[in-house]
């Protein structure tokens, strides 16, 4: 017989992009919140702010194979809808730290500064979605993601 090589077929372009992904005028929105702490390499040149953005964007781009599995499968495995009724993502409103609280993790470096942040982003979705359920897959994903080790880079 002979051999048969697939080539995968590349996803669609599952990115937020300026903030954004997918349709912002839902029926309704769910508010995803959740409070991380960031340990930011003192060498460094970026930014707290600078790095909080990209990890923003960086939450945003994990939980949207999870939120629209249909349009962030390749062609050939796509389903017929999109998980929990879920049309659009938006960063807002932006992260920011919370003054005044000390972090709680155990730092790699004792010279790096450490910041809790206020993280949310909003997910638009149609009356019959489910609040919760759209709630609970996004910050799976990103406890998923954190556990793995996915977002730490040469700054964090």
């Amino acid at each position: 017989t002979p051999l048969i090589t697939a080539t995968p077929q590349p996803l669609n372009d599952c990115k937020i992009e300026n903030g954004f992904f997918g349709d912002l005028e839902g029926e309704s929105s769910v508010a995803v919140e959740f409070v991380y702490e960031v340990e930011i390499n003192s060498e460094s040149e970026k930014s707290v702010e600078d790095v909080i953005n990209e990890l923003e964007n960086t939450f945003a781009d994990t939980v949207l194979p999870a939120l629209f599995s249909n349009d962030c499968l390749p062609f050939d495995r796509r389903r017929r809808r999109r998980l929990n009724n879920v049309i659009g993502v938006s960063t807002l409103p932006p992260d920011e730290v919370i003054e005044d609280v000390q972090c709680q993790i155990e730092l790699a470096n004792t010279e790096n500064p450490c910041y809790v942040i206020d993280s949310e982003f909003t997910a638009f979705i149609t009356n019959t979605a489910s609040e919760s359920e759209t709630r609970t897959t996004a910050l799976n994903a990103i406890k998923k993601s954190a556990s793995n080790g996915d977002f730490i880079n040469d700054d964090i």
